[in-house]
């Protein structure tokens, strides 16, 4: 890569700000900082334009050049794409333990095997997600914890997927889904849903979903306010 991470704007900005440099990389040699806003890319604004689109712009094979204008003086940097791995700041980050930065800022405790997060660890992906548990070659692999800005899920993991298992998952609104059974693509099986918004806690087999309208076959509802109880069979969260 260039060897920055972009950051979405804030308040009343409206072009994404520098929210990370790689150390020896073009971007760094280049002399661009943190906090330095990107006005375009490859002649196109970023004022308005698509978040993600901007960042795939700054993509592309090694070599590849692209012209920046950056900074409160606007001024225009030529960028060369290169590989860039980040930055170990501790320990062993080939075979062993340590600490690592990688190209896109996010920071990494744990063990390594062959350069890869390999074991227990810990991902901290900026203010977007935080991962605490096991992996494998590099991705999510084992037990684990992930928490981003919609929901936290504790269970287990399959190479980067939830995977199959006991576990919880707990939204930003205060739902929360606990039970085992399958999680990819909503929980399906055994468990207990609790709705914040209803006050309602739900015993009983969900499908495919993380609410009260998935639950199928026998269910118990309770109200939390009023700690009335339904207990019957359910078609599509309907008694």
């Amino acid at each position: 890569g260039t060897g920055i991470k972009l950051a979405l704007p804030n308040g009343s900005q409206t072009q994404p700000l520098i929210e990370f440099v790689v150390a020896n990389s073009p971007a760094e040699k280049a002399g661009l900082a943190v906090g330095e806003p990107v006005w375009e890319v490859d002649g196109h604004a970023t004022t308005g334009a698509d978040f993600w689109a901007v960042v795939r712009a700054l993509e592309g094979e090694p070599g590849t050049r692209h012209r920046v204008v950056v900074g409160q003086d606007k001024r225009a940097i030529s960028l060369e794409v290169s590989a860039v791995r980040g930055q170990c700041l501790v320990g062993d980050c080939t075979d062993g333990e340590g600490v690592f930065r990688d190209v896109n800022g996010d920071l990494y405790t744990g063990h390594f095997k062959g350069g890869r997060y390999h074991g227990a660890g810990r991902l901290e992906q900026g203010t977007e997600a935080l991962y605490d548990g096991e992996f494998e070659d590099g991705v999510y692999h084992g037990k684990g914890t992930l928490k981003d800005r919609d929901k936290v899920f504790s269970g287990n993991w399959d190479h980067g997927r939830e995977a199959s298992g006991p576990g919880f998952m707990t939204f930003a609104n205060g739902d929360r889904v606990e039970g085992n059974g399958e999680w990819t693509n909503g929980f399906t099986g055994t468990g207990i849903f609790t709705d914040a918004g209803r006050n309602l806690r739900v015993e009983g087999v969900f499908s495919h979903a993380f609410n009260l309208e998935s639950l199928e076959g026998k269910a118990s509802v309770r109200s939390l306010a009023t700690d009335h109880v339904y207990t019957g069979r359910f078609d599509h969260g309907q008694p």
